[in-house]
């Protein structure tokens, strides 16, 4: 009987086949290995004593080899640092705490040469965690930042009436467009007034849209609010000269 092949399939090593998945891995190893040295560190108030230090060099060369090994079977090289998000947080934490869980049952069943702090068990997830989670949030932040880093000061100036779920849509949208710029939020709720959405503010409520648009020079809005085509107040707050919408459920008007 022939057995599909994707039934038995070798762990996700396949995703080191992209020189860029390997070069993460090399960096998520270095990190391991610097994590391990700034845990017995710490430890220690950074001076190690020469026992401490023969066990750290001896407990690394089988600790940093199982930790690598649980980076690639978690999956942790399958996305791309550029798009960084919450599913790749969720697997760097579960590889960083099962490997860890791995160490401490290796130590205390088999209880190999050299002696490791209770203290370092317990530091070096942290470390790791704050080592391989920074570097990416950090790639990422440089790269947009490289890439659409000019349109957050270029574009038309544009108003947005909501502060809601859509609202945080559109802004993560509009971050990348050379084409519009918004300075500012509106929205009824007073708990919102001050506030900020992905580093815009709310500048006040609905009903002070003329004043604020005045004010900013501001020619364009967009409605954030997906009830907006029935709420006869919300249409008062503008003057429509086209409905035709780009960003759903959204509507633009000029002013």
């Amino acid at each position: 009987m022939h057995t599909p092949p994707h039934l038995f399939r070798w762990p996700n090593f396949i995703s080191l086949k992209n020189p860029r998945s390997i070069s993460a891995w090399v960096h998520d190893i270095i990190a391991a290995m610097l994590a391990w040295w700034v845990a017995f560190l710490f430890r220690f108030n950074f001076d190690i004593p020469a026992p401490f230090a023969e066990s750290m060099l001896q407990s690394a060369a089988w600790v940093i080899p199982l930790q690598a090994t649980f980076f690639l079977l978690c999956g942790l090289y399958r996305g791309v640092w550029r798009f960084a998000s919450l599913p790749d947080l969720q697997r760097l934490i579960r590889a960083i705490g099962v490997a860890a869980v791995v160490v401490v049952a290796i130590l205390f069943m088999f209880q190999p040469h050299g002696v490791v702090p209770r203290s370092v068990l317990i530091m070096n997830p942290m470390l790791l965690l704050l080592l391989m989670g920074g570097s990416r949030i950090a790639y990422r932040a440089w790269k947009e930042h490289r890439l659409y880093g000019a349109a957050q000061s270029s574009g038309k100036p544009v108003l947005v009436l909501g502060a809601g779920d859509a609202a945080i849509a559109l802004l993560k949208d509009l971050s990348k467009s050379h084409e519009w710029r918004i300075v500012g939020l509106l929205d009824d709720k007073q708990s919102m007034f001050g506030r900020e959405l992905l580093g815009v503010k709310v500048l006040g409520k609905l009903s002070d849209f003329p004043e604020i648009a005045k004010a900013m020079s501001v020619q364009h809005v967009i409605v954030a609010i997906p009830s907006a085509r029935n709420n006869a107040g919300a249409r008062l707050l503008i003057w429509p000269v086209s409905t035709n919408s780009r960003y759903l459920p959204c509507h633009h008007w000029k002013i």
